[in-house]
């Protein structure tokens, strides 16, 4: 997760510099060679943790029924990364490129709506307590993750670059 905070960080800078100075193309496919980047590290990250899981988690406790969950969890990490990167590098870049709105929106829907109700459903009425809210994270994840790729592939914040550059213009 902090590797993928970071790309996203660096793909905000570098696509606010792009977007500032026009080149939205060029922002466009900065943010995707990023996305896919940051995929490939957090998939390999959380495989190496997911295999290493008895291990890494024996350092901490020799409670084998949280040894077996924290690895169970590591294996849902597996699919939870990737989703989660989806959201931080995407949303990073459309926030860079003016397009603010949509992410908070699609995070309130998402959250409440998938993240929540899942969290309850898996978790509670179907029995699988943490492992359910893990699986129902990595629904939310996915979801927003897989709306915000659409949005930055519709390429509507062509249109918010261009008001931004010409409020900039106008007060310059």
């Amino acid at each position: 997760m902090v590797f993928s905070i970071a790309v996203g960080q660096g793909t905000q800078i570098a696509v606010g510099h792009l977007v500032g100075a026009g080149d939205n193309e060029k922002a466009y496919k900065t943010c995707i060679r990023s996305l896919k980047y940051a995929i490939a590290v957090a998939v390999a990250i959380a495989g190496v943790f997911a295999f290493f899981s008895e291990q890494l988690l024996g350092i901490f406790t020799d409670d084998r029924a949280i040894i077996e969950m924290g690895s169970s969890l590591l294996l849902i990490a597996i699919i939870l990364e990737p989703g989660r990167v989806f959201n931080i590098v995407i949303i990073n870049a459309l926030r860079a490129a003016g397009d603010a709105r949509f992410p908070v929106i699609m995070g309130i829907i998402s959250m409440w709506g998938i993240g929540v109700v899942l969290s309850y459903f898996l978790g509670v009425a179907c029995g699988l307590g943490l492992i359910g809210v893990w699986i129902a994270f990595a629904g939310d994840e996915w979801f927003r993750g897989i709306a915000m790729l659409l949005r930055w592939r519709s390429r509507i914040w062509y249109k918010m670059a261009f008001v931004k550059n010409q409020n900039i213009e106008m007060t310059a």
